[in-house]
């Protein structure tokens, strides 16, 4: 079965719980919680943005640290000292299917971000963060051609990204819908 119709099943499937319309109620915030990071202005930079960046999607962030975390949030961690053998170029990883888990490689990222400047490299981080908190929010390790959830930022979009953040494909945002109202419900079935 393609995707599509996967997710126009499952939003037919949940909408008649009520469940669906809940990953876009006013009132819904996804809860995402994160380590301290050690670039204070970098971090609340990154986080504003993305905060923008899925309002433009019709979901909104509820940011906390790690400590008093609720239950069922995406959880951010940030390497400062990662194993150059540990994925290879990669800026960060996420655990779709746990449904949880999202480390963040600062140290390189802070490398490819300090050519261009803090602003940038809040911008990049930004971009990654929203990435990897939709791949946990949707809840696979699915890719777009386009837009911010392709697999890789080339250098000509890390330059553009300060000045002009990245968008959603719309078959993204239905998967990011789908994929928190999954969410959604699996909580209310757990109480």
């Amino acid at each position: 079965m393609n995707t599509l119709k996967t997710v126009a099943i499952a939003t037919m499937v949940l909408g008649s719980f009520g469940v669906a319309s809940a990953a876009t109620d006013a009132g819904f915030a996804v809860p995402v919680c994160a380590d301290t990071m050690r670039d204070n202005f970098v971090d609340l930079r990154a986080r504003d943005l993305a905060s923008k960046m899925f309002a433009s999607a019709g979901v909104n962030i509820a940011w906390h640290g790690l400590k008093g975390c609720p239950k069922g949030a995406v959880r951010i961690h940030y390497s400062y000292e990662t194993r150059p053998a540990l994925l290879p170029g990669a800026l960060a990883y996420a655990l779709p299917f746990e449904g949880e888990t999202i480390v963040v490689f600062y140290d390189r990222m802070k490398a490819c971000g300090d050519v261009l400047g803090a602003s940038t490299r809040a911008a990049l981080l930004a971009h990654v963060l929203t990435h990897e908190i939709t791949h946990i929010l949707q809840g696979v390790a699915v890719h777009s051609q386009t837009g911010i959830m392709q697999p890789e930022f080339t250098q000509q979009d890390r330059a553009n990204m300060a000045r002009k953040p990245m968008t959603f494909t719309d078959a993204d945002v239905e998967l990011l819908h789908l994929g928190i109202s999954v969410r959604l419900t699996r909580q209310i079935a757990a109480r």
